[in-house]
């Protein structure tokens, strides 16, 4: 059975489940940002929490996740193809090209997995994780689709997330040389927010993350806990 839409929104966004469920969400990221900043308190690197109306999947706040399908007809043959010919161009005040990056991918076609791996390749996951949780998730995700760069977003922030999970891991244990791995691990993905593409996401998310990197340093582990369990947790369960 598919999904509700939701759930699966909830698995893959950076987001909390009290989120998706509150009413009178804010729009606006600063609102989120000044939120996270109070609770996290002063001094410490505060957790930006994405809105699901503003960052549904992976934190790219301006692409769409679409359902389709609806009606109880099939949506697919037997083979789901991952090419839709669609494209997510924006507003009609703000018509972006159809670049092969805003084409909407079919989330549950079993071509999509190869390009996630290829991304990998340019955002490594830290030792012991692989990429099968994020397919796995698409691959129940019927009916669905997202643009080609909210996939390739989707793998650079599972990658971070896999190196704070390794970091807080080790640090929990003791170990310092894995700790040091981490470390390193974390910065060399978040130096790749603007090559070779171009992460979507916002200035106060990026500064986030570079004051992460500077935590994880400085081992002050309250902050990579706190990414752990607000935006991490859900892909490791």
């Amino acid at each position: 059975m598919t999904e509700p839409l939701d759930e699966l929104l909830r698995r893959n966004a950076r987001v909390q489940d009290q989120e998706l469920r509150a009413t009178g969400l804010v729009d606006s990221m600063d609102a989120t940002w000044l939120e996270a900043r109070a609770e996290a308190g002063a001094g410490a690197p505060a957790v930006p929490r994405r809105s699901h109306r503003r960052g549904r999947v992976a934190a790219a706040a301006a692409l769409v996740v679409v359902a389709v399908g609806a009606g109880g007809a099939p949506a697919f043959a037997d083979w789901v193809g991952l090419h839709t010919g669609s494209y997510d161009t924006g507003p009609k005040r703000e018509h972006n090209p159809s670049t092969p990056d805003r084409e909407l991918w079919r989330m549950s076609s079993p071509e999509l997995a190869p390009h996630l791996q290829a991304w990998e390749r340019d955002y490594p996951l830290a030792p012991g994780h692989s990429l099968d949780p994020l397919i796995d998730d698409y691959s129940r995700a019927e009916n669905s689709q997202m643009t080609a760069a909210g996939f390739r977003d989707s793998v650079f922030f599972y990658s971070e997330c896999t190196w704070v999970d390794y970091w807080v891991t080790a640090d929990r244990a003791g170990r310092t040389t894995a700790r040091r791995e981490a470390t390193q691990g974390l910065a060399d993905t978040v130096a790749k927010l603007d090559s070779p593409a171009r992460i979507n996401l916002d200035q106060p998310g990026r500064m986030f993350l570079v004051a992460l990197v500077g935590a994880a340093r400085a081992g002050d582990a309250g902050p990579l806990e706190r990414e752990r369990r607000i935006n991490c947790d859900w892909q490791f369960r």
